[in-house]
């Protein structure tokens, strides 16, 4: 179950994770898919608004102006994954996903 945080919180966890933009990941599924992580970024944390952000950044790729739109308190940290044999396969994961299905130990600033 996911939960909110804070924007401070979110800019921690992202200044936490940024070293992994740019490194390559493989995602546990049937066939496994190789992706780059292209971005680790704040985003709302409604997920309407999350959804809107996502196709934001789908079309723009910049994560920074579509952000700036969302005015609410609770904000998510989202990782942009891009399949390395499809430029058009891009794959979203939220920390907290990233996390649990990739075995790291983290403790969440709060």
């Amino acid at each position: 179950m996911s939960i909110p945080f804070t924007y401070e919180q979110a800019q921690e966890i992202c200044e936490d994770f940024e070293d992994l933009e740019g490194t390559e990941l493989v995602i546990k599924s049937q066939p496994p898919v190789k992706c780059e992580i292209e971005r680790i970024c704040i985003a709302p944390f409604d997920s309407i608004e999350k959804q809107e952000f996502v196709t934001g950044y789908t079309a723009t790729a910049d994560p920074i102006t579509d952000f700036v739109a969302y005015e609410g308190p609770e904000c998510d940290v989202l990782l942009f994954l891009r399949n390395v044999k499809d430029d058009n396969d891009l794959i979203v994961m939220t920390i907290e996903e990233y996390i649990t299905t990739n075995g790291v130990s983290y403790n969440f600033p709060g």
